[in-house]
């Protein structure tokens, strides 16, 4: 028992000797580990102020570098405004070289129109329409135009003569000479039979001439000193004038065709003048007058009644005589012999007519010939000359216009006038055969 009791404390004393000798251990590991600690935590610190002083080191050189990022940002933001402006300014004289081009164009395009009509044109002028990509030589060609505008202002100041055409009143074309003065311009046909103020037309395609003397105008051209007229309202106070022209002048611009249409209109008036006459001489007869011719006859005065029936101005004059020398042999001979000699009558009273008539319908149709003539002769002009200008085909337009007047003004009156005789002449010719009839009902009556 009381080994075991002894066992048991030895026991105890090793288990307690282990475990003092376990805490020693422990004790010491302790102490070592935290001798550890502290020198780890002594680097640790000595890092971080190494780090601290990196990191530092890195955020100033950060700093350092958005600085100079900014720099070169602001710098390039400054190269590029300087950049936008220089394009700016580039565009604006571009612009400003593109104006001045345009600008030369369009000088360019006035004078080109300034040269007369048949006028040799500067080759210089050509340059307007270059088709050159080089802007230099494009401008160089455009002030070229203003080199032959500056000249050709010096030649006008100082006059020159210059080889030209010119339209004439009838429309022709006429090739001649022109003394060209600053805006005044005198011209004189090659034939000399054409002289006077040269106006050209606004758009310059054609030019008229103001009349003016052939002595005068070659004497100037010939470098002679001569007095001369100015129209200084370029021929339209000439024109205006032209406006207020009289029938004669109508005639004169109408052409050939005017005259065929008077002459039928005086043909038409003269018949229409006799027809009228003939017409207003015949007297108008009662229902009595024709009584009296039938009671002649009826008492058996045959010679009386045809004498009565044959003495008044009237067709009646014509009818009624051979129709009592009928009635003695039978009604039915009378109201043949009757009909028989209206047929006379009404051609008798449509005498003279048929040219009124023919003047009406006939009229129109020769004015419309004169219009198709006035417009040949335009066109002509027009093939020449084209269709810019309205004062060189004028001529044939007025040639076609006067004619269609005159053609209307004939007809219609001498429609109207055929339409008032042919109605008398009717009423004439119903009269007669009224009278007629009325004598053979009287007969007839008185015989029953």
């Amino acid at each position: 028992m009381k080994a075991i009791k002894l066992l048991c404390v030895l026991f105890f004393l090793g288990q307690l000797s282990a475990q003092e000798a376990l805490n020693k251990q422990v004790k010491t590991d302790l102490l070592d580990a935290q001798q550890r600690l502290s020198s780890q935590r002594e680097e640790v610190g000595k890092e971080k102020i190494d780090l601290a002083a990196k990191f530092n080191a890195l955020r100033e050189e950060r700093d350092k570098k958005s600085r100079q990022v900014d720099l070169v940002r602001r710098s390039k933001e400054g190269k590029m405004n300087l950049l936008r402006e220089l394009e700016g300014k580039e565009y604006g004289s571009a612009l400003a070289v593109s104006e001045l081009n345009q600008m030369i164009f369009q000088y360019g395009t006035r004078l080109s129109v300034k040269f007369l009509p048949g006028e040799a044109e500067d080759k210089r002028l050509d340059g307007l329409y270059s088709s050159s990509k080089d802007p230099n030589q494009l401008l160089a060609e455009r002030f070229a135009v203003l080199e032959a505008g500056m000249e050709r202002l010096e030649s006008a100041i100082g006059g020159q003569i210059i080889e030209a055409r010119a339209s004439s009143d009838e429309a022709k074309l006429l090739s001649g000479k022109v003394a060209h003065f600053g805006p005044v311009n005198w011209f004189l046909s090659d034939d000399s039979s054409a002289a006077g103020q040269y106006v050209v037309s606004p758009s310059g395609e054609v030019a008229s001439l103001i009349p003016r003397s052939e002595q005068a105008v070659a004497e100037l051209l010939s470098g002679k000193e001569t007095n001369m007229t100015i129209d200084i309202t370029g021929g339209k106070a000439t024109a205006l004038a032209s406006i207020k022209q009289g029938p004669l002048d109508l005639i004169k611009k109408g052409g050939a065709w005017i005259f065929p249409i008077l002459g039928i209109a005086l043909i038409a008036l003269i018949s229409a003048a006799i027809k009228f006459m003939q017409l207003v001489k015949l007297r108008h007869l009662g229902s009595e007058w024709t009584q009296q011719v039938a009671e002649h006859y009826l008492n058996g005065e045959t010679a009386k009644a045809e004498e009565l029936a044959a003495a008044p101005s009237h067709p009646i004059g014509q009818v009624l005589p051979e129709c009592i020398r009928a009635t003695s042999t039978s009604m039915e001979v009378a109201e043949e012999v009757l009909y028989e000699k209206m047929i006379g009558v009404k051609q008798g009273l449509r005498s003279w007519l048929p040219f009124v008539a023919i003047t009406a319908a006939t009229a129109p149709m020769l004015g419309l010939l004169g219009t198709v003539s006035g417009l040949i002769r335009t066109f002509s002009v027009i093939t020449v000359e084209g269709t810019g200008e309205a004062q060189s085909i004028s001529g044939g337009i007025s040639e076609a216009l006067i004619t269609t007047l005159f053609g209307l003004a004939v007809a219609i009156p001498a429609f109207i006038i055929h339409a008032l005789l042919s109605r008398k002449a009717k009423g004439i010719e119903q009269t007669t055969e009224r009278i007629a009839l009325r004598f053979m009902n009287y007969v007839r009556l008185g015989q029953k």
